[in-house]
């Protein structure tokens, strides 16, 4: 889906639907998958010193746990602006007056814009920092690697090697 910002007029355009958007590298970037079509809606507006893109994207991804690496689905949802300026343009037209709205600025080349990296970026810039299966998953434990939302294991808990000299002061003090 590209917009051609040549046959964008000073009226806002709509553009809107679903679409099937794959990340690249088999459908999954750093444990990211989407697994449904993709809902957007963009109202497109040219200015004279660039393209603002305001909309929002919906999409059901799944993600891996931070904790437990069990695999989340989450519903995302997320409006966005994001202002385009051509990538060949002059230096004076950074100093354009932009609008509060605009202040997340992109380039485009060629011409136009590519609307399914939008998309992309708009997912990737949704997710939370840390995605939990549950409020209180345990991990995995440190040692054996086994899941504690499942089973507790008896690992007695190790001494970071960084730390080592200092429990070895301390036990020298101890005793």
């Amino acid at each position: 889906m590209l917009i051609i910002v040549d046959e964008l007029s000073k009226e806002p355009r709509d553009l809107s639907g679903r679409v099937e958007l794959g990340l690249g590298d088999g459908e999954c970037r750093d444990g990211l998958v989407i697994n449904k079509p993709v809902a957007y809606k963009f109202e497109v507006l040219k200015k004279d010193s660039g393209v603002r893109v305001r909309g929002n994207v919906k999409a059901g991804v799944e993600v891996s746990c931070s904790r437990c690496t069990k695999r989340v689905s989450i519903a995302l949802a997320r409006q966005f602006t994001v202002f385009f300026v051509a990538a060949d343009a002059l230096e004076g037209a950074f100093e354009a007056e932009l609008d509060e709205d605009d202040l997340d600025i992109d380039y485009y080349n060629g011409g136009s814009i590519d609307g399914l990296q939008l998309l992309g970026e708009q997912i990737i810039l949704g997710l939370p920092m840390k995605s939990l299966c549950e409020e209180d998953c345990k991990g995995l434990c440190g040692t054996c690697g086994i899941d504690l939302n499942r089973i507790d294991c008896d690992c007695e808990p190790g001494v970071d090697p960084l730390w080592a000299p200092l429990k070895a002061l301390r036990d020298q003090l101890e005793s």
